[in-house]
Order: C-alpha cells, then structure tokens, then sequence
C-alpha cells in the first residue's frame, strides 16, 4: 500500500487549463511563468495513481482546488456527491480524499500551526475518528468525523473511491471513539429536546449588507460610483474614511478615489501620505496578497481606550494591482473576519462591468460570492437571493438569431433560436446563469420555465407580423436552451404542457429543447421527479416521455466540450447536434469538423435513429477570414449559425440581401 499526503498550495491557470500543488513558499506568478516549479495533479493520478504496480494507493490532499485531481467529467457528474464508483473501482485499490471541490479555496489557522483540515485529519487519524465500540479508524470513520467537525465556512470534503469496501487507515492504542449520536423519546413527564441551528459565519452581516446596499441604492445613478462605494463601506463600517489604491507605472501605489465625506477634511493626497506608509511593509513582502487569507488588519497603538483598526483588502487574486483600505474601524471582532473582506471585493468586482450603478445586481454579486466561498448562507439570504433572481429574470428580453442551410445557389433559413438578452446592452444576462447554476434546482427550474414560456410567446407575436408565418402551421422551428437538470423534474414538464395545450402558441412539432453539454446529466432518482411516472428509469426515459407526450425534438448544443460526446449523444437520440464555437479556434478545425460529421452520422446508424442535422456554432465576419467556408461545405456540413447568417433580433426577418450574397461568395470561393 501507498499513502501519499501533500499540504501546501494548490492552484489553477486559467490560460494553460491545469491545476498544480506547489509548496508554500511558491509565487503563482512564476508558476505561470515555469510551470515545472510545480506539480500537475493530473500528473499525479496518471503516473502514480494509474500507472504505479502497487496494489492500494491512498491518495489525500490538503489543497485549494484539489479534486482538480480528478477529470473534469468526473467531477461535473459528481458536484455534489464527489464520490464517482464507476472511475474508482474496488479491484484498482486506489482512493482519493481531497480537502476541497475544484471551484474552492481553503483557510488556514495560524493557531494550529497546520491547514485546518490538516489539523482535523490528524486528530481523527489519532483516534478522534475511531468506529465506535471499536479502536480501529477507516477511510469511512474519518469522512464521517471530518464532515461532521470540520467549520461550517469550509468547503465539505470529498472521497473518490469504493463506498463500500472498508479501509483501516490507523489502529490507535488509546482511541477515543465518537460515541454515536442518540435522540430519546420522552413522555409527557419528560423534558422536550430542544434544537439550536449551528452558528453561520455569514448571518452577523445581514445589516451590514442591508446598510451597504441602502446607501448605494439611494445614490444618483449618474454618480462616480467608486465614490459612492466607498463612502457605503465607510457607513455600513462605522470606519472614518474609505480609500481605494491602485498600482501604476514603475511599481509605484498611489490612491485613486476615497470616499466622498472624507474629501472634506483633507485632500487625497494627505490620505495617502498617511496610509502608503502604514501598507508599504506588507506590499515589498507580498504578505497581503498570501492565498492563506483574504487580506490583513492593522492595529495601532490605541492612543485611548478603544483603538481603531485599519483593513487591507486585496480586489483581486489574480491581478494584485488594487488594493482597498478601509482605516478607523471600531473594535469589532465578528466583523473583521474573511466574510466581510469577501463582501467588499464582491462589491468591486460585481461593479466593474456596470456602466451605472445597480443596487440589485451589485446585492446579488455578494451573496453570489458569499455563496461560492462558505457555501451555505442564511435561509433569508436565500430567499432574498431568489428575490433578486426573479426581478432580473423579468427584465429580459428574447432575441431571434436564424439557422442559415448552406447552397451554392440559394441559402435559406430552416430554424430560429431563441436567446436570452439584457434589454440594457443587449449581451446575454451571463450573471443569470451563473446564478441559476451556483445556487441550484430551484433556480434553474425558475429560469427555464420563464424563457420557455417568454420565447415561446415572443415566438408567437413575432410570427403573427411576418408575412407566410401568421399561420401556425407555416411556422419555422423554434429552438430553446434548457438545463438536463429541469427536464427531469415535474414543474418543467407541467409548465411545457401548458404552453403546448394552447394550440394558438406553438406546435410541439415546431419545438426544440437544446441541452446543453457544459452541464452534466443529472443521477437518477427513482421515486423523485418524472422518473416515477417513467417505466424506464433513466434520464433517456424522461425525453422519451417529452417526445411522446408533446412530439417536440431534441438537440444537443456545445456538441465536443466538457462531457462525454459518446455518452450524451446515446442518451438524447437527438434531431440536431451543435458543434461549439470553441472548435473554430482549432489548428485541425476541418479535420476535427470531419471527424463530428463522421462520427454522428456512424452512431445514429449503429444506434438505429435518424441521422441528425449537425449545425456550427459561432461563424462570424471574423472568422469567415480565418476558416473557409467552402472547405466546410466540401466535407459536408451544411447548417451554420452566427453573425455571418444574421445578428439576433426581435423580429423574424429573411436571409437579407447582404447576408445572402456573402454566403454564396464564400461558397463559390
């Protein structure tokens, strides 16, 4: 048996797509630089966990982003159970305990002189995890004793392998078993148990956020919003001023904005002559921006009874060039903790895209970010979060993009998809999704039933002013996004029979639900959702279900990213397949195209359904320059969509002239 521990840094680049483990003195900057300063987790599973001949590997990493260690396919199945039996089999003998999911990042804990889930693995290893009635401590014992002591605003830990095959990891002489827990029934004599919810870091902030957001919320609109910020963190703070730094030329810190009661009793340039020296030890030794904690306090000497703290906060991880100082804070320990430096930098980052500022979205970037990082919030978080949700869903509009089919002679539209759009800049509500994904089922239930039911609708009245489509059947196809995870559950099912039952609206022939492969199919559960109305319990037997009941057709979109293309196209038996966007940026796009068209059509032959149409995603003026459209149509595909076919709009118009010539030029080329 090997037993392979590592505690350090784990990170991920973005731009190389790897996670690394490196130690503790590593600058993430070289990394990026040299990778081979650090370890590639991939590596590790491929190399000592698969290739090693030693009969059991124990594998347990106490890391940000460690169950990177695992393939993405792997985790996407298993987000929220981060167990996977079928990649970890009992007959490999190897196991994985990671510290954390790929999208979190852990805390340390000075005092204890380890990470804190170090210092929990230990104790349980010594015989704080031990069975009870018994002196032994297994892989099952210490998951259940991490899961269970382990601080709330931590990510749960995660296993990869074999639930069901029992591994002692210690034998401890003088084990301490956790006695299991017991609840006694008590008569009308006794005494009611009584239940206490366990304390969340996060609850103490609710007024702080409400008093953060009421004064943005209160500004003009037209208002330079650093300034408004600032003096909202000033106020809800209790702090004497605000101050946001930003590195420039040559290294060199200098302030950009402060807060606006503060301008009245100095100058900027005073503040900052006063604050630089204060943050100039931890900028020349890179303390502040240490991925052991979100940002730093200093205490001065108090010159009465009740010194005043000044607090350094980093904006961004990635990019450490602006830095917030918030200076004369009361003392208040609850506050000055890593949720409230995670609120400020939620406030700046859910700004920077806003060309006015927007109280709601700015409240939704926190309880976003507060989610992302300590994972459970408050119940009236939640529900305030859906509040903020549902308001945005209704401010969207639905814009029509058309499905163009390729001829040398006349190029015409077949379909029309339907997309999402922020009536204010016109770009897709990327934070809807985002949200909808995050924070779970009911959200994602809410944004699929409202753009089925809105797109439909607008599908509707654009239709009835088009000339050859008013009537109901001369209608094009329509094509909407939908999450796997609504398909399987009852409310999308009964909403999409209600829309259909009104024969005034659409046909079911004329719909398609695209599901997307960026998100996993979700498990089965049996008795839970359609499944118990399905004699096939399976997620093909809920779409065949839609089929039957409504004769709508299905389509797989972003075809050839994230999951299994094998795996999903098995599981849709779907009328069109498209081929991400992503694909266009290959060296080998017409090879790569090719092998698609190829390799869709052999499945459906094997598999004995209609061969599907295969569209490709994303084919603009940019890349019609880059990649030739009549190499393309020479291997086969025949269906495009992009701005080279037409921009999205909220009419339904024809192939316009412009567009049209343009096509036939490219395919004549």
């Amino acid at each position: 048996t090997v037993l392979i521990y590592f505690a350090g840094h784990g990170f991920y680049i973005p731009a190389l797509d790897q996670a690394y483990l490196a130690t503790p003195d590593a600058d993430i900057l070289q990394l990026q630089k040299d990778p081979s300063r650090g370890l590639r987790m991939d590596w590790l599973r491929d190399e000592i966990g698969h290739r090693s001949p030693a009969r059991s590997i124990i594998l347990i990493l106490d890391a940000c982003y460690s169950s990177a260690v695992m393939p993405g396919s792997v985790l996407e199945t298993n987000r929220y159970f981060m167990i996977d039996e079928r990649y970890y089999r009992a007959p490999n003998g190897r196991t994985a305990i990671v510290a954390c999911p790929v999208e979190a990042k852990l805390r340390e804990d000075r005092r204890l002189e380890n990470g804190i889930f170090t210092h929990y693995l230990l104790k349980g290893l010594r015989g704080g995890a031990a069975e009870p009635g018994g002196a032994e401590v297994s892989i099952d014992s210490l998951m259940a004793y991490l899961r269970l002591h382990l601080p709330g605003f931590l990510p749960p830990p995660g296993r990869f392998g074999n639930e069901f095959e029992r591994i002692v990891l210690t034998r401890p002489r003088s084990a301490a078993p956790t006695p299991p827990l017991s609840l006694e029934a008590v008569g009308d004599a006794g005494v009611a148990a009584s239940f206490r919810p366990l304390d969340n870091p996060v609850a103490p902030f609710e007024p702080f956020i409400d008093h953060l957001i009421h004064h943005i919320s209160s500004a003009d609109a037209e208002a330079d919003y650093e300034k408004v910020l600032l003096e909202g963190i000033c106020r809800a703070s209790q702090a004497q001023f605000a101050l946001l730094l930003r590195r420039g030329e040559g290294q060199r810190w200098a302030a950009r904005a402060i807060n606006s009661s503060a301008l009245g009793q100095a100058s900027l340039s005073a503040y900052s002559e006063k604050i630089l020296p204060l943050v100039a030890t931890v900028l020349q030794q890179h303390e502040l921006f240490s991925t052991a904690h979100t940002g730093l306090c200093s205490t001065p000497a108090p010159e009465g009874a009740h010194p005043l703290h000044t607090a350094i906060i980093p904006l961004r991880r990635e990019d450490p060039g602006e830095i917030l100082v918030v200076a004369g804070l009361p003392e208040h320990p609850a506050l000055l903790n890593d949720v409230y430096a995670e609120i400020l930098k939620a406030v700046y980052v859910s700004s920077y895209d806003l060309s006015t500022l927007n109280a709601e979205i700015i409240e939704a970037g926190i309880y976003d970010r507060l989610r992302r990082q300590f994972g459970f919030l408050p119940l009236s978080m939640y529900e305030r979060r859906f509040e903020l949700f549902t308001r945005r869903l209704q401010q969207m509009a639905i814009y029509f993009q058309p499905i163009v089919f390729l001829d040398e002679e006349k190029p015409h539209i077949t379909r029309w998809e339907a997309l999402a759009r922020d009536p204010e800049n016109l770009r897709s509500p990327k934070d809807l999704f985002y949200a909808a994904e995050l924070w779970g089922r009911r959200f994602l239930i809410e944004l699929d039933q409202h753009f089925i039911e809105l797109a439909v609708e607008r599908y509707r009245e654009a239709t009835s002013q088009t000339p050859g489509m008013r009537r109901i059947a001369d209608q094009l196809p329509i094509s909407v996004n939908v999450y796997p995870e609504s398909l399987i559950r009852v409310a999308y099912y009964e909403k999409l029979r209600e829309i259909l039952s009104e024969k005034r609206r659409i046909l079911g022939q004329r719909l398609y639900l695209e599901i997307s492969e960026k998100r996993p199919i979700p498990p089965v559960e049996k008795g839970s959702g359609l499944f118990q109305f399905v004699e096939d319990k399976s997620f093909e037997g809920v779409l065949k279900k839609y089929i039957r009941d409504f004769q709508i057709e299905f389509a797989i979109d972003d075809f050839g990213v994230e999951h299994a293309s094998i795996s999903r196209l098995l599981k849709v038996y779907p009328n069109n397949v498209k081929i991400d966007r992503e694909i266009l940026k290959s060296d080998a796009v017409y090879y790569a195209i090719r092998f698609i068209l190829d390799f869709v059509k052999t499945v459906s032959i094997e598999q004995s359904f209609r061969n599907p149409t295969i569209v490709l995603e994303g084919f603009d003026f940019a890349i019609s320059r880059k990649v030739d459209l009549r190499k393309l149509y020479d291997i086969g595909l025949r269906y495009i969509q992009g701005y080279l076919s037409g921009e999205p709009g909220p009419d339904l118009v024809r192939l316009e002239r412009d567009y049209d010539e343009l096509i036939r030029a490219l395919l004549k080329k």
